[in-house]
């Protein structure tokens, strides 16, 4: 079992008692974070942790990680756990990784939809930062498709799954294509709140999204 955290905003206060969560669990082997590990706005008081801020905590924990940069973060990341834009080896599985988004909101990491850097050959999973387009996984609270055609394109793999975030109101779980999909929204950003999801693989994959108490703190 993996577990998937979705953007994480800067928001530490949220990210600490998700980790811990998955933590106890006791059967998660890794985990797969959806980027966006920065940008975001806490509101009152609080305040919002730098991407290499929240990488440092991740690398904290006993559980091994991977991550794409999302379109709030810098478009080239040199971390070791940085899939984007190629196919890494992740406990056994090939990881095919898709950093940030299509354009729309002028923000760093945007590109023109069918220009992503995305590795060839064959993958087990995709950890993508946009969902891919034409579900609901990608549907706006203003009810626009802020998926990805070219994300969409790449479920013709044949992965055993695919996950996401990006749109914090889309999260859920979708089969598209024939392959079982999941949202992870954002612990970090409205809508989703503290959230966590566990993919399971061997025989069909399959997703659990679980809600974290916002009492819960570490």
């Amino acid at each position: 079992r993996l577990g998937v955290i979705g953007d994480v905003h800067g928001n530490a206060a949220r990210l600490a008692p998700v980790l811990d969560a998955v933590a106890a669990r006791g059967d998660v082997r890794g985990k797969l974070v959806t980027g966006d590990l920065g940008g975001g706005s806490l509101g009152r008081g609080g305040r919002l942790w730098a991407p290499g801020e929240i990488l440092a905590i991740l690398r904290g924990t006993a559980l091994p990680f991977v991550f794409v940069p999302g379109n709030h973060d810098a478009p080239r990341m040199d971390e070791p756990e940085n899939v984007d834009g190629r196919i890494a080896d992740f406990l056994g599985f090939r990881v095919l990784g898709i950093g940030g988004s299509p354009r729309a909101f002028g923000l760093p990491y945007e590109w023109e939809d069918g220009s992503a850097r995305i590795a060839e050959g064959a993958c087990d999973l995709i950890l993508s930062h946009a969902p891919p387009a034409g579900t609901r996984l990608g549907i706006t609270s203003k009810g626009a498709d802020a998926g990805s055609r070219q994300v969409r394109g790449l479920l013709g793999r044949r992965p055993h799954a695919l996950v996401c975030g990006h749109i914090h109101e889309a999260v859920g779980i979708e089969t598209v294509d024939g392959v079982p999909c999941y949202n992870a929204g954002a612990i970090g950003g409205m809508f989703a709140g503290s959230c966590y999801g566990v993919l399971t693989l061997g025989g069909a994959a399959a997703f659990e999204h679980v809600q974290v108490p916002e009492g819960a703190t570490r």
